[in-house]
């Protein structure tokens, strides 16, 4: 049994993994919901936990670190296109994490109000700004979002209709940050914890089938529902994840919290891993060694040995980053 409370190194490191999945496997299981979806698959709540996690800190981040971050995304969009060639993609991942990071920071009020006036305001634009206030969310190039975003980002998104990590979501995504902030501040038992995230999860789903049209659940939209459902889902994990650790292995538990501190350049890696092996389309060397393996022994194992081949390849980073104290560091 691990002598400190590492438990958000864990599930901080596991999320990241996840994140991996995403890239590296094509099991339906880790597609994202489209935006005409509108529901809520798995692979959608890993972001949203990433985003719950940093939260746990409960200090304002500098703003000199956020503009870092959303810089950082920027050189991550710009990795592919050195290799592939194409424009730079200007929101992401990081762009959205650090914008919503100065909002929250930014905001004079810290409680409950701040949750309130930020999905009062980000609805309000939502509905206001959209071509047809009636109809907000059906059409991705008529939100309010991608109204805002066209102008500014021009070409340079997601596609030519939207991006699912563009301004106005920030917005909710600082809400999410607040809610793990406000979690992490709980001290909830596991049960507690698992009845607050169940409760969360339900109340975001019957408001989503009470009003569909202005209550959807949405990933690219970042929605009000979409918060609820994603911050509850984030609690319930954080409580079982720790709820788990004392009945771990100590060499995992000692990997993923490795993975959790050095998240940022795991990250990084993760994606350079993801060019560097599939570059060169159906000859490249994830391709070659995939059918390889599934002429032997199946598609499900062979995806099954893929992808925790990866894992133990960003592991292995994470703590060559901590043994040589390789770092992106922040200010």
């Amino acid at each position: 049994m691990m002598s400190r409370d590492i438990s958000r190194d864990v599930i901080r490191g596991l999320t990241i993994l996840e994140m991996n999945h995403t890239e590296f496997s094509s099991s339906p299981i880790f597609d994202h919901a489209s935006y005409q979806d509108k529901k809520l698959n798995y692979a959608d709540t890993i972001f949203p936990c990433f985003s719950f996690l940093t939260g746990f800190s409960g200090r304002p981040v500098p703003f000199v670190k956020n503009l870092q971050t959303i810089g950082l995304g920027l050189c991550f969009n710009a990795l592919p296109i050195l290799v592939n060639g194409g424009r730079l993609r200007l929101p992401g991942v990081l762009q959205r994490h650090g914008l919503a990071s100065i909002i929250l920071s930014a905001s004079p009020e810290k409680g409950y109000i701040f949750p309130v006036l930020s999905t009062a305001t980000w609805f309000a634009i939502s509905v206001f700004l959209a071509a047809d206030p009636k109809d907000p969310f059906t059409k991705p190039e008529d939100t309010a979002q991608q109204r805002i975003d066209k102008p500014i980002f021009k070409d340079r998104i997601y596609s030519s209709s939207y991006d699912p990590e563009g301004l106005l979501g920030a917005l909710m995504t600082a809400v999410t940050i607040w809610s793990g902030t406000w979690f992490s501040r709980q001290g909830f038992s596991l049960i507690e914890a698992l009845a607050c995230g169940s409760a969360l999860l339900a109340t975001g789903k019957l408001l989503s089938l009470a009003s569909p049209k202005f209550l959807p659940v949405s990933k690219p939209l970042w929605s009000p529902t979409f918060t609820l459902m994603t911050s509850g889902y984030s609690i319930c994990k954080c409580a079982l994840v720790k709820a788990s650790i004392p009945y771990l292995p100590v060499s995992l538990l000692r990997a993923l919290g490795t993975v959790g501190k050095k998240s940022m350049e795991v990250y990084f890696f993760g994606e350079i891993l993801d060019i560097a092996l599939k570059y060169g389309g159906s000859k490249s060397i994830w391709v070659k060694a995939k059918s390889w393996l599934e002429s032997r022994v199946g598609s499900t194992i062979s995806e099954i040995i893929m992808i925790l081949s990866s894992d133990v390849a960003l592991a292995a980073f994470a703590f060559a980053c901590s043994r040589y104290d390789w770092s992106i560091r922040l200010l």
